[in-house]
């Protein structure tokens, strides 16, 4: 398996640390943070946690009801 991308990093660590999570959340963690001084674009986060879940290496889940966002 190729190895990931440093955003692909900051995501599984954000997880660890933090436990589940919407895309949304990461974005608001990482805004909190790191975004301070790494430029992380919201486009490259969703599209990391995606390429984590096809990968095996996070699991997804969509909610029930309302607005199903995926966790």
């Amino acid at each position: 398996m190729p190895a990931l991308p440093a955003s692909g990093y900051v995501v599984l660590g954000l997880l660890d640390l933090f436990g589940p999570s919407t895309p949304y959340g990461l974005d608001r963690t990482i805004r909190g943070g790191i975004g301070y001084f790494w430029a992380f674009p919201r486009s490259q986060l969703y599209g990391e946690a995606a390429r984590l879940a096809r990968r095996g290496l996070v699991r997804e889940t969509r909610e029930q009801g309302g607005r199903q966002r995926r966790l």
